[in-house]
C-alpha cells in the first residue's frame, strides 16, 4: 500500500498529480489521506489535545480521505488505524512553493509528513515545487511524467539503503529535459524580518516574514532548484553514535 498525503490540503492540485503519478507506476494500492485544509509550516506537529474527524470522499476516488488534522497526523492514523501494518511507502506533495534548505525542511508539514513516516520505517518521499508570481506557464504534463520517472526509478532500483527519506524539489517550470541534481541541503534559506504593525485598536501585531538568499558560492539545492533544476537530496533521522554518548557522558559526569 502506497501512502499519499500533503500539507496543502485533500483537494489541492499538487496532491492529484503524485496520487496520479503513484497509480501510474504502483497500480490501484495506492491510499490518499491528506488534511481537509491546508496545514502549511505546521512541521511534526500530532494532535493529542482535541478529536479528529476522518472522512471519506466519494467523488474523487478509491481510498480518499481527509482528516480534520495535521500532515503526520494523516500518517499516523493511517499507519495505526486505517492501513495497519501495509504501508510501504508514504509520498507527500506535491507542495506548492519550494521546501529546500534546512529552514524550510524541518518546518515543512510536506516535509514532516515523510519524516514521521521514515520515523515509523517506512521509505518516504517528500514532493515540492517552486513558486514564482510571474510564471503562467502549464507545466503539469511534464511535472507528472517527471514524477513517474522518480517514482520508477526507487520501484526498479529500491528505496536508497543510505536514506531514511528523501526531498525533491521541482523548479517554477518543469520541462521534459529538465535536468536532475542530487545536492546537500542549504543551511540558512532566508534573510529573515519581523514586521511590526498596529491593529485599528492599537494593539501591535507580529508577521514574519523571510526573502529568499540567493547568493551562494556552493552549489547547494536552493540555488541549484532556482537554476531551474529538480533537486533530490537524500535525508536521514539523525542518531547519536556510541562515541558521542560516551564524550556526553564525560560532559555531564558532575552534574
Amino acid at each position: 500500500m502506497i501512502l499519499v498525503t500533503n500539507d496543502d490540503g485533500y483537494s489541492a492540485k499538487g496532491i492529484s498529480v503524485l496520487h496520479k503519478a503513484a497509480m501510474n507506476v504502483f497500480g490501484d494500492e495506492v491510499a490518499v489521506v491528506a488534511p481537509e485544509s491546508p496545514r502549511s509550516a505546521s512541521g511534526m506537529s500530532l494532535t493529542f489535545h482535541k478529536p479528529l474527524r476522518l472522512e471519506k470522499i466519494y467523488n474523487i476516488g478509491e481510498g480518499v480521505y481527509k482528516l480534520s488534522g495535521t500532515p503526520a497526523d494523516c500518517v499516523f492514523i493511517a499507519y495505526t488505524h486505517l492501513f495497519k501494518d501495509k504501508i510501504s511507502m508514504v509520498l507527500s506533495g506535491i507542495n506548492e512553493g519550494m521546501n529546500a534548505g534546512i529552514e524550510t525542511i524541518y518546518s515543512s508539514g510536506t516535509v514532516s509528513a515523510a519524516m514521521y513516516g521514515a520515523i515509523l520505517g517506512i521509505p518516504s518521499i517528500a514532493f515540492s515545487k517552486h513558486k514564482t508570481s510571474g510564471r503562467n506557464e502549464d507545466d503539469s504534463s511534464a511535472l507528472l511524467k517527471k514524477t513517474e520517472k522518480i517514482l520508477e526509478v526507487i520501484k526498479a532500483g529500491g528505496f536508497p539503503k543510505y536514506a531514511h527519506l528523501i526531498n525533491v524539489n521541482f523548479p517554477d517550470t518543469v520541462r521534459e529535459d529538465t535536468k536532475v541534481k542530487a545536492l546537500i541541503p542549504q543551511h540558512k534559506v532566508f534573510l529573515n524580518h519581523v514586521y511590526v504593525k498596529k491593529d485599528p485598536r492599537g494593539r501591535k501585531y507580529y508577521w514574519l516574514f523571510g526573502d529568499i538568499i540567493t547568493e551562494k558560492k556552493a552549489e547547494t539545492d536552493v540555488s541549484s532548484l532556482l537554476k531551474g533544476n529538480i533537486t533530490i537530496t537524500p535525508l536521514q533521522i539523525a542518531k547519536p553514535n556510541r562515541k558521542d554518548l560516551n564524550s556526553m557522558n564525560k560532559l555531564f559526569r558532575e552534574v
